[in-house]
């Protein structure tokens, strides 16, 4: 299914929609980003978990650059932010595009995997859209 890539915040209601995607399917691997109480908290089987420091999330979170262009030999990862904050989320999706990772936007709706769309119909520009 490929790999997955999720942040678990202060936000506890929420962890449980990140929990379900992550059991929701087969992924190859599933990188799950925690706060302190996420980290000490969680445990799923076949996760690789990373602590960042809520006191300065963007330069840690940022710092998984590395880890994924080394880890992640995809062109792509599927992403979730059901969890977490604005400025944890800018801070990952950031580090996931400067490590060369395409994103897929994903959620669980009835223990199975959903992808956010773009376009809810298939978009044909007309001449005047340009």
């Amino acid at each position: 299914m490929g790999s997955l890539v999720a942040l678990m915040s202060f936000d506890t209601a929420n962890w449980k929609d990140v929990a379900s995607l992550i059991k929701s399917t087969k992924w190859d691997n599933v990188y799950l980003i925690c706060n302190d109480l996420a980290y000490s908290n969680i445990n799923l089987e076949n996760v690789k978990k990373f602590r960042f420091d809520e006191t300065d999330p963007i330069n840690s979170i940022f710092k998984l650059t590395k880890t994924f262009k080394a880890e992640i030999s995809d062109f792509e990862v599927c992403i979730n932010l059901s969890s977490g904050t604005g400025i944890e989320h800018m801070a990952l999706v950031s580090s996931i595009l400067k490590s060369g990772l395409g994103l897929r936007f994903v959620y669980c709706e009835n223990n199975k995997v959903k992808e956010f769309e773009i376009l809810d119909e298939k978009y044909t520009p007309n001449s005047g859209d340009y």
